[in-house]
């Protein structure tokens, strides 16, 4: 009986061992290469267990878990505009960690866009955006059928734009025409584009 107990009290006290998972690693993007700074990273079993990237993209985390060997530790890079990214890392391991950038939410910047904007320049100048509708017209003139446009938001404009660019471009299209501009900024009371070809930029302001 005593060597049973002896044997047992070994295993015990083996598999009740702590260890000490650290893991590390670096977090860039995944489409650029560069590293991304301020990303949260945490311990997914433990989310308390957290820490942010530096300048560099390095982070470190270090968790007590119990047992005879080490398990991987299950990791989250969190941040915003990004993909959250879970990945397990071995202890004592060190991994790159690529975020992918949210798609475009096109929705959103329609949205954004709806509503009664003046031309900065020429405040007779108006432009009306209804839900996908795009009407040009300007005040005290009748609204033809030509100013009616239907929007559509892309990612990519390959004719004008190199295809690596992240830029938003609004393609609006009606029977007899196409026109092309690209998004500079759009916020709740202003909103600017560039026309392509010509790369005229265009300034609206919404009234208040």
């Amino acid at each position: 009986m005593t060597r049973i107990a002896t044997i047992f009290i070994g295993l015990t006290l083996l598999t009740s061992c702590d260890c000490d998972q650290r893991v590390s690693g670096t977090v860039i993007d995944k489409e650029t290469g560069k590293p991304l700074q301020g990303v949260t990273v945490y311990n997914k079993i433990k989310k308390w267990s957290k820490t942010t990237s530096d300048t560099t993209g390095h982070f470190e985390l270090s968790n007590i878990s119990g047992g005879f060997r080490c398990p991987p530790m299950t990791v989250i890079a969190d941040l915003k505009n990004y993909d959250k990214v879970e990945i397990k890392i071995p202890a004592g391991g060190q991994e790159i960690i690529k975020m992918q950038k949210l798609a475009l939410e096109s929705k959103t910047t329609i949205q954004l866009m709806q509503g009664l904007w003046f031309h900065d320049q020429d405040s007779l100048a108006l432009l009306t955006i209804n839900k996908n509708q795009w009407t040009f017209n300007y005040r005290g003139e009748q609204t033809n059928t030509d100013d009616n446009y239907v929007i559509s938001i892309k990612d990519k404009l390959p004719e004008f734009v190199k295809e690596t660019e992240k830029a938003e471009f609004i393609i609006l299209t009606n029977k007899t025409d196409t026109l092309k501009y690209e998004i500079l900024g759009l916020t709740d009371s202003t909103f600017s584009m560039m026309y392509f070809p010509s790369g005229k930029i265009h300034l609206y302001k919404r009234k208040k």
